[in-house]
């Protein structure tokens, strides 16, 4: 029958013709736009502190020793051995860094870089900065495998980075806020007024302001080891707090106290340092 030939041929036709011609012209997403769609896009603005030597050696979350010469950072959510650009708001400069490590535990801060990465970029206290995750070159890659610098990054452009700067509007700077509303030093509390009027010899024991008093807390970790070790360095004590452990010194005396303690623990990177009062 001519009718059913023709039907079978037409069938044919149809089915040879190639999936991708059945599905229309090419789509005009490259590479790029693919990548900028990708659940693993990320690219943020917050502050970064920094750790070095005090912590040399110790087991990042990746299994590694830590290196504070290598170009590594620690970050709360992004996949261990994932990379990123790090610039700085304040200088402009930029660096690629690896993450192998589980930080900062801080609200209100978003990176960790090492001694190394947080020298090359002029980090040498808690910065603003930019946080961008990329897909760097196997060259970058071994370099940074290594403990090498990857390839320069130019700097920032004036323009880009007050737009960068805009976009942290309304988030805190951890580290502001407590210089900002300190416990106020002008009105001491009552009780050590009040202690040499109720003792007719002078007092044996401390005034009441210093069993609680102010402290400096530090920073927290996700292990006993690393807490401790910085305990030390920095003369101070490590508690067990909810999962973590929590490094502090003090007591001292007055919040001024306090504050010259809190600006050198942030002088040796521990930029998220603030002040606390324990009555």
């Amino acid at each position: 029958m001519p009718s059913n030939a023709r039907l079978l041929l037409l069938a044919g036709l149809v089915l040879a013709v190639p999936a991708s011609a059945q599905d229309g012209p090419p789509s005009s997403d490259g590479p790029q736009a693919t990548s900028d769609r990708s659940p693993d896009r990320y690219d943020e603005v917050g502050y970064a502190t920094w750790y070095g030597n005090e912590l040399a050696g110790n087991r990042t979350a990746s299994g590694a020793p830590f290196d504070p010469q290598a170009f590594t950072a620690a970050h709360r959510t992004l996949p261990i051995g994932s990379y990123v650009e790090v610039t700085s708001l304040e200088t402009g400069r930029t660096v690629l860094v690896q993450i192998n490590d589980r930080g900062p535990f801080t609200p209100g801060l978003l990176i960790d870089l090492s001694q190394a990465a947080a020298r090359a970029i002029g980090v040498v206290s808690r910065k603003a900065v930019r946080v961008r995750r990329v897909n760097p070159t196997a060259v970058d890659r071994n370099a940074l495998k290594n403990g090498q610098a990857a390839s320069p990054i130019l700097d920032t452009p004036p323009a880009l980075l007050a737009g960068l700067r805009a976009r942290l509007t309304g988030r805190a700077d951890p580290v502001a806020t407590v210089r900002t509303k300190p416990p106020t030093p002008d009105v001491p509390p009552p009780r050590p007024a009040v202690a040499p009027v109720r003792s007719a010899p002078a007092p044996t024991r401390p005034p009441a302001t210093v069993k609680g008093g102010y402290y400096v807390q530090v920073a927290a970790f996700s292990t006993r080891d690393r807490a401790e070790t910085v305990a030390r360095s920095l003369g101070g004590t490590a508690t067990p707090f909810a999962k973590l452990w929590r490094v502090r010194t003090g007591p001292f005396p007055d919040a001024k106290s306090a504050l010259r303690a809190r600006d050198a623990a942030a002088a040796r990177g521990y930029g998220d340092a603030r002040v606390v009062r324990e009555d």
